[in-house]
């Protein structure tokens, strides 16, 4: 099963509130947290479909996406950190738009969020990790023993939860390190 094809549901109430909490602050919403511990999900499923229910009340409020928004940084521009990436002044000039919040997703692992100040002291972080055990426990098909011990070995990616093999979980857990390593300057 690919990841496109996964149909888990795992209500993050924790996070989706603390989203909900920042609703038209004036700020940018930074999403950010370790790869693959489901930020986009959160944005995209959970607070999308929580925005649709609120704006069909017939208020005309817009609300922007970007996702991964550190890639939208070139070299050139991470080089130079006396000028601030053009990304920020994107944002800058969206949260200056009365009927426009902003919701930016983020991997940690990126400059994104150490960076996040360049976008003049607008930036407000809600930090997604990887699923609490109660989380886990939520979505797991069987008792808390098999569950614990799934846990312990696999952590709390969500799409581990969907994974039917060991060797599936593993090879899925070891792809961001290689991703990783394999991106870094010799």
């Amino acid at each position: 099963m690919n990841q496109n094809e996964t149909r888990i549901e795992i209500r993050r109430n924790r996070y989706l509130n603390r989203l909900i909490d920042r609703m038209h602050n004036g700020l940018g919403k930074l999403v950010t947290g370790i790869r693959r511990c489901w930020k986009t999900y959160l944005l995209f499923n959970l607070f999308d479909d929580y925005l649709c229910s609120k704006i069909a009340n017939g208020r005309e409020q817009y609300y922007v996406f970007p996702d991964e928004a550190q890639y939208a940084i070139s070299r050139e521009e991470l080089k130079n950190t006396g000028v601030p990436p053009r990304l920020y002044g994107v944002l800058n000039g969206l949260l200056r738009m009365r009927n426009v919040d902003a919701y930016v997703t983020g991997s940690n692992s990126k400059p994104l969020s150490r960076r996040h100040d360049g976008v003049t002291g607008r930036g407000d972080e809600v930090r997604v990790r990887p699923l609490s055990f109660s989380e886990f426990m939520r979505a797991f098909d069987g008792d808390r023993c098999q569950g614990w011990a799934e846990y312990a070995a696999y952590g709390g990616m969500p799409l581990t939860l969907s994974m039917r093999t060991d060797r599936q979980k593993a090879h899925y857990l070891e792809r961001p390190f290689e991703e990783t390593s394999s991106s870094r300057p010799i």
